[in-house]
């Protein structure tokens, strides 16, 4: 789709465009007629609505039985013709003696399409929409809701998707990370070994990057194959990180006809949601400390040369290496669910409304994800309002020295940083030692 609609600017592309594109570029190479597409449009969109109520492919019975279904309430179609060219350009396949969409989001994306066309007159649409957002926590769920929002402006789905957000780990305070929450993290911080600045190709960072995403995408197809209805814990964790992503998409797709207020809205719900199951995370691993401990230290036993004091040490290291890895994981998480480009201006003013040292670490993340060039002032404003918090300072580090493996910074850039930060540039000093001494 890239290569055929050149002259789009890739950072405005939507999710559901991208699709809506692909699509419109299936039918072009199927010969399909402009003045023909409402047509196709609507019959593939009919066909994800009974494959999605049936669960299952359409058989040949199910085919027949679907056209003549169709000719009672549209206009007769030539059936061969359109299953014709609608199979044999990649939108729909047969299989195993089934008719289906050939790729998961096509369906994905038909499904949201009548949803969106008929929850307004539909009492039994209105109720699948309920019973989608039960199930938020599925990947086929999670992306239907994500394309009902391309397909419709109406207010409903935001309302929907606030209020489940709003009701996720509603009992727990939303974090906030400051000093004093974290003050269990305190001189472990101090025990991490200092971060280094070192020279690094940025296309090989980029590369190893994206490894890192294909991995982890496995990994969540693979979990997607589990059922989590019977573990609320971990399907509310999955419902709020699938509920940032959708908030994020509306933020993304209708920043420029959503109000100042909806967006504002809109996103702290879903940042909000994001760092109640970070309060969540961070009050049951303090409460658990001390069997995670000795969980820990049981499987250090095998190193008999350990002494007592010696596998506690290395227990209670892990403990809070796991426990620090989480809060900064979860952290970025919320911020590349959540943050667009094109809305900065709503997640500062959050920032100024919530005065936190969580919304102040989330703000920058979307920042730096978000601008290809580094605001050294941007940064130094963040590390004043964290500099008694050593956790919060250590995560902006961090956030710094990945975005400056990953995109091109000026060399005087980061020397500045360095300095603000107080990281160390060692890496790059003698890197430079050695150019100087081959010249």
């Amino acid at each position: 789709m890239f290569e055929a609609y050149k002259n789009q600017n890739i950072e405005l592309t939507s999710y559901g465009h991208c699709y809506q594109q692909l699509i419109y570029s299936s039918f072009d190479n199927a010969k399909i007629k402009k003045n023909e597409f409402d047509k196709y449009l609507n019959v593939l969109t009919e066909i994800a609505w009974v494959i999605y109520q049936n669960k299952m492919g359409l058989d040949q019975s199910g085919i027949r039985d679907f056209f003549i279904n169709y000719e009672k309430h549209f206009l007769a179609i030539d059936e061969v013709e359109v299953l014709e060219k609608l199979t044999s350009h990649s939108i729909l396949t047969e299989s195993n003696g089934e008719l289906k969409f050939k790729y998961p989001y096509i369906y994905y994306f038909f499904v949201g399409k009548k949803i969106a066309d008929s929850y307004i007159d539909s009492e039994s649409v209105q109720n699948e929409v309920d019973n989608l957002l039960s199930k938020l926590h599925r990947e086929d769920s999670a992306n239907i809701l994500i394309f009902i929002t391309h397909h419709t402006k109406n207010a409903w789905v935001l309302k929907k998707i606030q209020g489940v957000l709003g009701h996720l780990f509603e009992e727990q305070e939303v974090a906030s990370l400051t000093k004093t929450q974290l003050s269990f993290m305190g001189e472990f911080i101090n025990s991490i070994p200092e971060l280094v600045l070192e020279k690094r190709e940025v296309q090989k960072e980029r590369e190893q990057h994206n490894r890192n995403l294909d991995s982890v995408e496995q990994e969540e197809a693979l979990e997607q194959e589990g059922d989590f209805d019977g573990l609320d814990t971990l399907a509310n964790i999955n419902k709020t990180f699938k509920g940032m992503e959708i908030a994020g998409q509306i933020i993304r797709n209708r920043h420029a006809n959503l109000t100042k207020n909806d967006l504002l809205d809109l996103a702290d719900t879903g940042v909000s949601a994001g760092l109640r199951c970070l309060d969540f995370f961070i009050k049951i691993s303090d409460v658990a400390k001390l069997e995670i401990v000795k969980f820990i230290e049981k499987k250090l036993e095998n190193h008999p040369s350990l002494t007592d004091k010696e596998l506690l040490g290395y227990a209670e290291s892990a403990y809070l290496y796991m426990t620090y890895g989480v809060i900064s994981g979860l952290v970025r998480k919320i911020a590349s669910s959540i943050g667009s480009k094109d809305a900065l201006a709503i997640y500062e003013q959050l920032e100024e409304v919530k005065q936190t040292p969580a919304f102040s670490l989330i703000k920058l993340s979307i920042e730096l994800q978000h601008k290809r060039v580094l605001d050294v002032k941007s940064i130094e404003a963040t590390k004043q309002q964290l500099d008694s918090n050593p956790v919060c300072i250590r995560i902006l580090k961090e956030m710094v020295i990945q975005h400056i493996y990953m995109f091109p910074v000026e060399y005087r850039t980061q020397q500045q940083l360095a300095s603000l930060l107080g990281i160390s540039v060692k890496g790059q000093q003698k890197m430079n030692r050695k150019l100087l001494g081959k010249g």
